[in-house]
């Protein structure tokens, strides 16, 4: 009777693909604790840019207390680029607002729509978004999201600037209570 030999290669195959998906697993979860880590430090300078008001006015930095020596606030100016598509973004404004109106005159929550601006806008007024809101459309805010440091284009994601217009602290993704609770100050 001949031999019969076990067909090993199959049982190496799947090993294989159990270890390749594994090792993917582990390289996309270190990928995500990467991207979605809150980084303090100091960053330079914040860049200076104009958008719009929900009534169409131009402001920038400046009308917040940064941009240039002179117009330097007291306040640390917590900035969050979200777009009303953006589930993440639509789950963390609820925590902004409320932070917002906790730290009223140590910090300043600006919105910065990535997004149509008429979708934007209805989406503001639906959650009652009563922080600031600055307007563009996408497109436009490619360039000031990578001045920023968010060269991924990942949304949402939130910047601190210090009172002396310094970008002191980076978080891509959802936050969390306690991402708020550890800002520098």
């Amino acid at each position: 009777m001949p031999h019969q030999w076990c067909d090993n290669s199959g049982m190496q195959n799947q090993r294989i693909r159990k270890t390749s998906t594994l090792t993917t697993l582990w390289l996309v979860l270190l990928l995500i604790g990467i991207t979605s880590c809150k980084r303090a430090g100091n960053f330079g300078p914040a860049p200076v840019f104009t958008l719009q008001t929900e009534s169409g006015e131009a402001k920038g930095l400046k009308d917040y207390g940064v941009g240039s020596p002179e117009n330097i606030g007291e306040n640390y100016l917590l900035i969050n680029f979200w777009a009303s598509w953006c589930k993440p973004c639509i789950q963390e404004i609820p925590l902004l607002k409320e932070f917002a109106r906790q730290h009223e005159g140590e910090f300043t929550v600006l919105g910065i729509a990535a997004d149509r601006i008429s979708p934007a806008q209805a989406f503001a007024k639906r959650l009652e978004i009563d922080y600031p809101v600055l307007y563009g459309e996408y497109e436009q805010l490619d360039q000031v999201m990578q001045d920023y440091g968010n060269t991924g284009q990942v949304l949402p994601y939130t910047v601190l600037v210090s009172p002396s217009g310094q970008i002191i602290w980076r978080h891509t993704g959802l936050l969390r209570l306690r991402d708020l609770q550890k800002l520098p100050r």
